[in-house]
């Protein structure tokens, strides 16, 4: 579902690719409480947007720790 977001706005932009990385934060119960986009080559609002809205959907193992924190980069590069 995540390659979607980019798939979808390629075949708009041909030649887009970039770097988006994400911020998340998981409660103990693995839910995502939020997501933030920390930086982006990639310039498209859309396809960050997109990511944001099935990230905040995705369920996480428990935590016995509390609240985690978590950056990922999602790397997208045209064929």
């Amino acid at each position: 579902r995540l390659k979607y977001c980019y798939v979808r706005q390629l075949s708009r932009t041909p030649k887009l690719s970039g770097t988006i990385t994400v911020k998340i934060r998981i409660g103990r119960n693995g839910k995502v409480i939020d997501s933030s986009i920390s930086s982006s080559t990639m310039g498209s609002k859309q396809v960050e947007s997109c990511l944001l809205q099935i990230i905040d959907l995705m369920n996480f193992p428990e935590s016995k720790d509390g609240i985690v924190m978590a950056k990922y980069a999602f790397i997208f590069e045209a064929e």
